[in-house]
C-alpha cells in the first residue's frame, strides 16, 4: 500500500539508537531475507530450494515482528536503515546486484513490513521485485506500481521519482582559468546606456529578440543579462587559457570518458534482443555472441554484469518463454551447459588462481556467477582448490561444489575414477555430505579410492549408514595407513554383534604378530566395546597366563598391556576382579602390564574431559 508521509524518511535516518538485540535480530532477519532473495532469483518459480527459503523467511518474519513490532526498513542508494541505524550495506558501486538497487532505483523511500505478513504475500513482493530486477529501456511498468495495482495488506511504503537522479555527470566546476587564479576581472564591460536605448527604439532588432525564446527569457527573467560578441575587445583573452594542471585534469576525465567500462550495455541490448526475438537461428547467433561475450567479461573481472546476464536468461529459461517459442528453451539450456568450454574454463581458472582473501567482492560474485555452471565445473573447481592458497577461495569453490552436486552427481564418480588422488581429497567436504542410493555408490568407490584420507571417510560413511556393511569392509583393517584402519576400527566400535566380535577375535588370533603397538592396542580397545562373555575369557587368559601363549606372539608385554586396557575399559564387576588380580600378582610381567593399562586409562579419560 503506498502513504503520502513525505518527511518520515528523514525522521527515520535520525531515529532513537538501537540495542545490541535489536541490531543483531534486524540484521540476522536481513541475512535471511536476502538468502531468500537469490534464491528466487537462482531458480525457478515453485523449485524445492526457493519455496524452502521462502518459507524459512516467513518463519523469521514472524518471529521478529512478534518480538519487535512493524520492520520499517529505510532505503538509501547504498544501505537500509531500521530506526536510523544501518542493518545492511554494500560497497559503492556495487549495488546493482543487491536488492537495494532495483528499490532505490525506482524510488522507494521506505517501506513497512507489518505483524501477520503471510507468505503469499512475500513471495508476490519476491516476483515484483524479480520482474523488474533488470531495468529496462521499454518496461511497461515499475516496482512502485505494481506494488500500488497489487494493493498488499502487510506491506506499504512511499516512493518518489528518483531515476537516475545519481548518475555521475562531467564535473567541469573544478576546472579554473587564469584569470580566475590571479583575479583578474574578465567580465564583458556594461553597455553603453545610448547603446540600450537605440536597440530599444529599433524595431527591427525588437521583433528579432521577440522571436528569440531564449533569449527574451533570459533579458524577462535577468534585467541586467546580456549577449555580447566573443570577439569583443573588452574580453579578456585570459578567459581561454587553460593551466598546464587544468590540462592535465581536463585529460583524465576524457580518458576515463573514453575507457568507460560498456560491458552492461551489451549484455542489457543483448537480453532485449533475445527477448523478442521470433527467429530460432538468429537466436541462436545471438547466444554465441553472448557467450564471447562472457568470455570477455570473465577476463576483465566483470563478474557483477556476468549475475545481471545469467539471471536475465535463466528467468527466460524457465519463466518468460511463452507457448509459441518453446523452441528457445533447449538453446538457452546449451548456453549454460556451453560455459564448461575450454576457452571459458581456462580463462575463470585463471582469475580464480589471481584471487586473494582480500578479494570478498570479487569471491562473493564469483560464487554467484558459479552456481549457473553446469555440474561438470566440480573438476575445475577442485583442481583450483588444490593450486590457490586463498581460504576465502577454497571455501567458496566448496560451497559452489555442494549445489552443483544437487543437480548432478555423475562429475563426482569421475573424479574418484581420476588418477589423481589429491583431486578426491581437495573433494572430501562435499563427499561428505553426499545422501542416497547414489550415494552409497560413490561411498564403495571411496574405500577403494589411492587416497588413504578418501578411503577412511568412505569406511566412515558406509559403516554409519549400515552397520551391516562391516563385513564387506572388513578387509580395511589391514590397509597400510593407520588412518584407514583406524577409521573401521572406530566404526565397528561399540557394535555388540557376534559378527563384528568373531571378525575381530579371528583377526587379531592370525594377523597381529607383526602389527605396529599402536594398532595392536587399537585392536584391543576396540575388543572391549563390542565384546561379549567369549571375549572377557579371551583377555583374561592373555592378561594371566604364564609363559608363551598358545597364540603366536601374545606372551609378548604389549598384548598384556591391551588385554588389560580392554578390560577396564568394559567396567564390569568381573573384568575388575581379574585386575585386581593382575595388580597383585608375584610375575612383575603381569603388574607392569596393569600398570600401563591404567595410565593409559587415565590419558583417555583427560583427553575425554577436554
Amino acid at each position: 500500500m503506498l502513504t503520502t508521509d513525505t518527511t518520515e524518511q528523514k525522521q527515520e535516518s535520525h531515529g532513537e539508537t538501537l540495542s545490541e538485540t535489536e541490531l543483531k535480530d534486524a540484521r540476522d532477519l536481513l541475512k535471511v531475507f536476502l538468502q531468500a532473495w537469490k534464491n528466487y532469483g537462482l531458480y525457478p518459480e515453485g523449485h524445492a530450494i526457493s519455496s524452502k527459503s521462502t518459507q524459512t523467511l516467513s518463519s523469521a518474519f514472524a518471529v521478529f515482528l512478534a518480538k519487535h513490532g512493524d520492520l520499517r526498513v529505510v532505503v538509501e542508494n547504498n544501505r537500509l536503515l531500521w530506526r536510523g541505524s544501518s542493518i545492511h550495506e554494500i560497497p559503492s558501486g556495487a549495488s546493482a546486484d543487491d536488492i537495494i538497487f532495483p528499490l532505490y532505483r525506482d524510488g522507494i523511500n521506505w517501506i513497512e513490513f507489518q505483524q501477520g505478513l503471510p507468505l503469499e504475500e512475500l513471495v508476490c513482493f519476491f516476483n515484483i521485485l524479480s520482474k523488474y530486477n533488470s531495468l529496462q529501456e521499454e518496461s511497461d511498468g515499475d516496482i512502485v506500481t505494481e506494488l500500488i495495482d497489487e494493493n498488499l495488506a502487510y506491506i506499504e511504503f512511499t516512493a518518489v521519482d528518483i531515476l537516475w537522479q545519481d548518475y555521475p555527470l562531467l564535473d567541469f566546476s573544478t576546472l579554473t582559468t587564469l584569470a580566475t587564479e590571479t583575479g583578474e576581472d574578465i567580465s564583458p564591460d556594461a553597455p553603453e546606456e545610448t547603446e540600450q536605448q537605440e536597440n530599444t527604439e529599433t524595431g527591427e532588432e525588437t521583433s528579432q529578440n521577440e522571436t528569440n525564446g531564449t533569449e527574451q527569457q533570459k533579458s524577462t527573467e535577468h534585467p541586467d543579462a546580456y549577449v555580447k560578441s566573443l570577439n569583443h575587445p573588452s574580453i579578456s583573452e585570459a578567459l581561454w587559457k587553460i593551466s598546464p594542471e587544468e590540462l592535465e585534469e581536463l585529460q583524465e576525465m576524457v580518458e576515463e570518458e573514453e575507457n568507460w567500462a560498456n560491458t552492461e550495455d551489451v549484455f542489457d541490448v543483448l537480453v532485449t534482443i533475445l527477448r523478442g526475438q521470433a527467429d530460432k537461428d538468429d537466436f541462436s547467433s545471438v547466444l554465441d555472441f553472448t557467450l564471447e561475450e562472457v568470455g570477455e567479461a570473465i577476463e576483465q573481472g566483470e563478474f557483477g554484469q556476468l549475475i545481471n546476464l545469467f539471471q536475465s536468461l535463466h528467468q527466460m529459461l524457465y519463466r518468460d518463454i511463452p507457448a509459441e517459442s518453446l523452441w528457445s528453451r533447449p538453446l538457452l539450456e546449451r548456453f549454460f551447459q556451453d560455459l564448461f568450454r575450454p576457452e571459458i574454463i581456462d580463462l575463470l581458472g585463471t582469475r580464480l588462481l589471481t584471487l586473494n582473501d582480500n578479494d570478498t567482492e570479487k569471491i562473493r560474485h564469483l560464487r554467484q556467477v558459479l552456481l549457473y555452471f553446469p555440474s561438470d565445473a566440480i573438476l575445475l573447481l577442485g583442481r583450483i582448490i588444490l593450486q590457490t592458497r586463498s581460504l576465502e577461495v577454497q571455501k567458496m569453490l566448496l560451497e559452489v561444489s555442494e549445489h552443483l552436486c544437487l543437480r548432478n552427481i555423475d562429475p563426482l564418480e569421475n573424479i574418484l575414477e581420476d588418477e589423481d588422488k589429491k583431486l578426491g581429497e581437495a573433494l572430501l567436504p562435499v563427499l561428505r555430505l553426499l545422501k542416497g542410493k547414489r550415494a552409497d555408490k560413490l561411498f564403495q568407490k571411496m574405500v577403494e579410492h589411492p587416497s588413504e584420507k578418501v578411503r577412511a571417510q568412505g569406511a566412515k560413511m558406509l559403516l554409519a549408514k549400515d552397520p551391516q556393511n562391516v563385513s564387506k569392509l572388513f578387509f580395511l583393517i589391514n590397509d597400510p595407513h593407520d588412518e584407514v584402519s583406524k577409521a573401521l576400527l572406530a566404526g565397528i566400535s561399540g557394535q555388540k554383534s557376534s559378527l563384528v566380535e568373531n571378525l575381530l577375535l579371528k583377526y587379531m588370533k592370525e594377523n597381529l604378530e607383526l602389527k605396529s603397538p599402536d594398532h595392536i592396542l587399537a585392536c584391543y580397545e576396540t575388543l572391549s566395546r563390542c565384546g561379549s562373555i567369549t571375549s572377557f575369557q579371551f583377555l583374561k587368559r592373555i592378561l594371566l597366563n604364564q609363559g608363551w601363549n598358545r597364540f603366536t606372539g601374545f606372551g609378548k608385554e604389549i598384548h598384556r598391556q591391551g588385554a588389560a586396557t580392554a578390560l577396564a575399559l568394559m567396567d564390569t564387576r568381573e573384568a575388575k576382579d581379574i585386575l585386581l588380580e593382575a595388580s597383585q600378582s608375584k610375575y612383575p610381567v603381569i603388574r607392569q602390564a596393569f600398570q600401563l593399562a591404567m595410565a593409559k586409562i587415565d590419558a583417555l579419560r583427560e583427553k575425554s574431559d577436554a
